[in-house]
């Protein structure tokens, strides 16, 4: 039972026993023929603990936990390249997500959230809350945690009930990622529709309809009218996206900006691609839309699948600033939303009547073929393997020369044989990968790898897999499952 429901229980009955024993003190009196001065205060007592009880702050319901640092002097650079030496690992359970800060790694976890030293894996910070249930920030279940595009600052998002009559709510917590100092802690109501909306520039937090500074939480602005859609997650520098119109026809839309320091201001960006496997649009509520380090990826001139693409800069759409900020992409099919982080992966141009699996089913999702990096504005063609599958994986490509992760079986290894494999990070160009773990040595007999992901951090280039092991085939009864995440610093 979660904890805050504990604490309303008890102090609704601490308001009972009040009002008995003062009842019971009065009964001993001789009654008088107006409301007596105890029985008053005994009612005065039994009203405010109630009222306690239905008003009582998520600081009671969850206390807070954490460790601070002080800021370091000296700040790593993300990694350039990946040489293959495994400097750490950290098993996780439960795991929930995985950052970069502006110092290193940041580590979620079912307790709270972590700051990690790139060089051995270890705790510098850590925020937690005793009982907390720690959710996806804004409306889906993922990601756990957002940064700004800088990565000085992260948002995570705790969920707990108001009370047994309210609706359910929230609480945004702002946290330098330097130090782990909590910056501001706001409440929402899980119910409200606009609250779950939560973007992040360099410096500004929006959350619901408010504008929040990262730098001491203070209000800076609300907006007249809720965002149309609930956008959520990382967007640029200076730049929210406050509402989107998509065209299933073409698989384009058209994005209205609004610039962090004045909402009033608003731009428009068209003919914005969106992933040529995606489904979901025009879906109420779908940030279909593909970003990088406040960039994305739109046709050059409205027209069909195989018009020639280019990337931009929110921050310059719609400015005088914008022809500067454009890069020439060439003719690919769009961007593949699942391995995109720091990057955005590139698919080819889809058939228009590719041909389907056996059943009917439509056609597998190409593999990316190129890579756009907008820190350096370059492109680089890619290639995964034949062994893709999408659904397997998550952002990918965190150094200009290395892609995707996976679990490969040696040469000689049996197909089926999981046990035998092994973690491996990609190379750009589908060569030999890196190897991370030994092979053989990461499953046990009834172990299963699945998720492999990476995320580039400062110093560090974090490599990780899930594990799960069937207790059901080891017992022959019917426990669950156990899942762990498997954590491997990699220089």
């Amino acid at each position: 039972m979660n904890i805050g429901y504990l604490l309303n229980l008890a102090v609704a009955a601490l308001a009972l026993g009040v009002a008995l024993i003062s009842e019971a003190i009065i009964r001993r009196r001789p009654r008088a023929a107006t409301p007596s001065g105890p029985r008053l205060v005994a009612a005065g007592v039994t009203v405010v603990v109630f009222a306690a009880s239905a008003l009582v702050p998520s600081q009671v319901l969850s206390p807070v936990q954490s460790r601070t640092i002080a800021a370091p002097s000296n700040v790593p650079q993300l990694p350039e390249r990946v040489t293959g030496t495994v400097e750490w690992s950290r098993e996780v359970s439960p795991y929930v997500d995985v950052a970069a800060g502006v110092s290193g790694p940041l580590l979620m976890t079912g307790e709270g959230l972590e700051g990690l030293d790139p060089v051995d894996g270890s705790t510098l910070w850590s925020y937690r809350r005793t009982g907390a249930q720690f959710m996806g920030v804004g409306e889906d279940s993922d990601p756990r945690v957002i940064t700004s595009p800088d990565r000085r600052y992260a948002l995570i998002s705790i969920w707990y009930p108001r009370t047994s009559y309210a609706d359910d709510g929230r609480i945004i917590v702002i946290l330098e990622t330097a130090t782990g100092r909590v910056v501001a802690e706001r409440e929402t109501l899980t119910a409200n529709l606009e609250d779950g909306v939560v973007q992040v520039t360099d410096s500004v937090a929006l959350i619901g309809r408010e504008g929040v500074s990262l730098s001491d939480g203070s209000t800076l602005w609300r907006l007249p009218d809720p965002p149309m859609r609930r956008f959520s997650g990382t967007k640029a520098p200076h730049t929210l996206v406050v509402d989107q119109q998509c065209d299933e026809q073409s698989g384009t839309c058209s994005l209205t900006l609004a610039d962090d320091a004045d909402p009033t201001s608003t731009r428009r960006l068209s003919n914005v691609v969106v992933d040529p496997t995606d489904d979901r649009i025009p879906g109420y509520g779908d940030d279909v839309v593909t970003l990088a380090q406040g960039w994305t990826v739109r046709r050059a001139s409205p027209g069909g699948p195989d018009s020639p693409l280019e990337a931009i800069s929110l921050d310059a759409a719609g400015t005088a600033d914008e022809a500067q900020e454009v890069v020439a992409l060439g003719t690919y099919g769009g961007p593949d939303r699942a391995t995109s982080g720091a990057r955005i992966a590139l698919r080819p141009v889809i058939p228009e009547h590719a041909p389907g699996a056996e059943d009917g089913s439509s056609p597998p999702a190409p593999a990316p073929v190129a890579v756009f990096d907008p820190a350096t504005r370059s492109l680089t063609e890619v290639s995964v393997g034949q062994d893709w599958d999408t659904s397997l994986h998550r952002p990918s490509w965190p150094t200009p020369d290395t892609g995707v992760p996976r679990w490969s079986i040696p040469d000689n290894g049996a197909p089926d044989d999981l046990g035998a494999g092994y973690l491996e990070l990609g190379r750009v160009d589908g060569s030999s990968g890196v190897p991370i773990s030994p092979a053989g040595a990461l499953l046990g007999k009834n172990d299963t790898a699945h998720n492999p992901f990476t995320v580039a951090a400062p110093g560090i280039v974090v490599v990780g897999v899930e594990v799960s092991t069937d207790f059901e085939k080891i017992r022959g009864g019917h426990d669950q499952d156990r899942s762990r995440t498997i954590l491997y610093g990699v220089g």
